[in-house]
């Protein structure tokens, strides 16, 4: 078996921030990771929502498949909090706000992959 070239295996984004999990319906966090300690990984198939160690070995990935994201709410003070909306119960509401100018970079990166349409401004 001949392994991926690196380019295709490295992750096109890596971000600091805080990682939520939310009840369904409702603003109340169910799960939270907070900033400087929750991670945005986006390759070219996946989205992975994850903790920084020591947080990390408590906390496993979450894997959102681009395939089944099917579109990414902006909210929060500046829209600086990307929801990601999926079809999949377990996986939808996730949302990570990233630390410093990664709002802008992960904005780029989104709209590559997703499509300008994927990213709307949500309610809140």
């Amino acid at each position: 078996m001949v392994a991926p070239p690196v380019e295709e295996t490295r992750p096109l984004v890596t971000l600091t921030g805080q990682v939520v999990e939310r009840y369904e319906d409702s603003w109340k966090a169910k799960v939270g990771i907070g900033w400087p300690f929750g991670r945005l990984e986006l390759s070219r198939d996946v989205v992975v929502l994850s903790a920084r160690k020591p947080h990390g070995w408590f906390w496993g990935p979450v894997v959102l498949p681009l395939s089944e994201i099917s579109g990414v709410e902006r909210s929060g003070i500046g829209k600086r909090t990307f929801r990601f909306r999926t079809q999949s119960k377990e996986l939808d509401r996730f949302s990570f706000t990233p630390s410093g100018d990664g709002v802008e970079l992960l904005h780029a990166a989104l709209s590559e992959r997703l499509g300008d349409a994927a990213l709307v401004a949500g309610q809140r």
